[in-house]
């Protein structure tokens, strides 16, 4: 009955008023068009894959190693990964408008981070990280967009400066936990909403948790 239930509030059925979606994996979808980065790269030992489940959801999953790359002394670190949405047209949306990133999510209880990239820096990203208040649970994340804060070429800019809401051009995650083991990230869907909220400065406040997983 549930099931469907909620074959009825596909796509736009999650859009309100005042909010864009951005990606719902409640329709299958190409994982292929999606980019993996992890520390394979360069030579590390990391893996990650990004799939479509039949329950209705994307799973980005792996396994996160801190071995060094063997044949790479350079790499003094490793230990990561990530996935990145393919190329998305936002510049029809007034993003003045929009201050909210939402999401809905399932994670192991590890912490994780989005990224946006923008198309007017490049070898910038901006991350913020986040957490749910259980594993296993679906849960509400609602990130404001000016808690985004700048990497350039891995390192942390301190600027304080707002993250400029134009021409961004991907967005992905990353398990930025960076503790050895397994991982796993069931994403429903991301959406742009002008809710009210404040910029949280990495409080647990930008964290709403509801039990199941409800329809929108």
């Amino acid at each position: 009955m549930i099931k469907s239930f909620t074959k009825l509030f596909k796509g736009s059925s999650i859009r309100r008023e005042g909010e864009e979606i951005l990606f719902s994996f409640r329709e299958k979808f190409d994982p292929s068009k999606w980019r993996l980065i992890s520390d394979k790269e360069v030579g590390g030992h990391s893996k990650a894959s990004f799939e479509w489940d039949p329950q209705e959801y994307a799973v980005f999953k792996g396994n996160i190693s801190k071995k060094l790359p063997e044949n790479n002394p350079r790499i003094t670190s490793s230990g990561y990964a990530g996935v990145y949405s393919p190329t998305i047209d936002i510049s029809y949306l007034d993003m003045e408008r929009y201050n909210t990133l939402v999401l809905r999510v399932n994670t192991d209880g590890k912490t994780y981070a989005v990224g946006l990239l923008k198309s007017d820096e490049r070898q910038v990203m901006y991350k913020s990280i986040f957490t749910t208040s259980k594993a296993n649970q679906w849960e509400t994340i609602e990130i404001p967009l000016d808690d985004f804060f700048k990497i350039q070429k891995g390192t942390v800019v301190l600027d304080l400066e707002q993250m400029k809401r134009e021409n961004i051009s991907n967005i992905g995650f990353i398990q930025s936990e960076r503790s050895e083991g397994p991982f796993e990230l069931k994403i429903d869907y991301m959406k742009l909403s002008t809710s009210d909220l404040k910029p949280t400065f990495f409080t647990d406040s930008r964290t709403t948790s509801t039990t199941g997983r409800p329809l929108f």
